[in-house]
């Protein structure tokens, strides 16, 4: 199941008006700490490779093991490979909260990175 996330839920005229007149918005505390923890613990089993669905992301840079402790680590479409990350990435409100800023009719996602 998708997470929901009420604060994008909840866009109306105000923040689109400041979204028109700023190019951004900032909402604070937009998800749980349950959620923020799930997805942190995600991270060390994406890099090394544990992937919940069997299927790569598109890009992965660093590998345990492999890469350097210290060089920048990075996955695209972690999404792909992952139930916890696409339940973020694939949350009906942050595309309902896209059409609402950008007066589109409908959006997919791009690409997630993590």
């Amino acid at each position: 199941m998708p997470y929901d996330i009420p604060k994008l839920a909840a866009i109306g005229p105000a923040e689109i008006e400041r979204f028109n007149e700023d190019g951004f918005l900032v909402f604070e505390r937009v998800l749980s700490e349950d959620r923020i923890e799930a997805l942190r613990a995600r991270f060390p089993e994406l890099f090394a490779g544990r992937f919940d669905t069997g299927i790569y992301p598109d890009e992965w840079y660093w590998r345990e093991g492999m890469s350097l402790p210290d060089v920048t680590r990075h996955m695209s479409n972690a999404w792909k490979a992952d139930l916890t990350v696409a339940k973020l990435a694939l949350s009906p409100d942050i595309g309902r909260a896209a059409c609402a800023l950008t007066g589109w009719d409908g959006v997919r996602i791009g690409v997630d990175t993590i």
